[in-house]
């Protein structure tokens, strides 16, 4: 069981470290669009995720559920 949990442990930082370093790129490409007298802002782009970390949280919740 420790060694489960050590390894999910490894997973949540390097998951931790993909999530940051993807948000720090602005995933997001926004506008503003006027409406009369509003403002709003419009998603235009999304970045793709990276393909590694659907894998990664996968494993990590397998270990979960394993660990007794």
């Amino acid at each position: 069981m420790v060694l489960a949990l050590t390894h999910v442990d490894q997973l949540s930082a390097h998951i931790t470290r993909i999530v940051h370093d993807y948000t720090d790129q602005s995933p997001l490409t926004l506008a503003e669009v006027v409406q009369g007298d509003r403002i709003h802002l419009k998603v235009t782009a999304v970045a793709p995720m990276p393909e590694v970390l659907p894998c990664l949280v996968a494993d990590a919740r397998t270990q979960l559920r394993a660990a007794p």
